[in-house]
């Protein structure tokens, strides 16, 4: 075979092999654009639940840093805690 024929065969492969690519490329654009609305709202159920457990946190947090601070001042006054479940007296 001649070394024209060589080549232009293999420019043909090449270029079918590129067509398929982009082909395939753009099916998968397609795909993604036809099933994008379905992400969206549900990264919008993921947002609304991460700000919700954002407002817990910080009311647990606020919780945790007052109880924090009455067990430090508690301390400092070298008082015991109450337990107020305990019995007055000793059985």
């Amino acid at each position: 075979m001649e070394d024209w024929a060589i080549m232009v065969m293999v420019m043909n492969s090449v270029f079918i092999v590129s067509g398929a690519g982009i082909f395939g490329y753009w099916l998968k654009l397609r795909h993604e654009r036809r099933h994008l609305p379905g992400v969206a709202q549900r990264l919008e159920e993921m947002r609304q639940l991460v700000g919700e457990l954002q407002e817990q946190l910080d009311a647990q947090t606020a919780e945790l840093h007052e109880r924090l601070d009455v067990a430090e001042r508690m301390l400092t006054r070298g008082l015991e805690p109450r337990n107020e479940g305990s019995p007055a007296t000793p059985i």
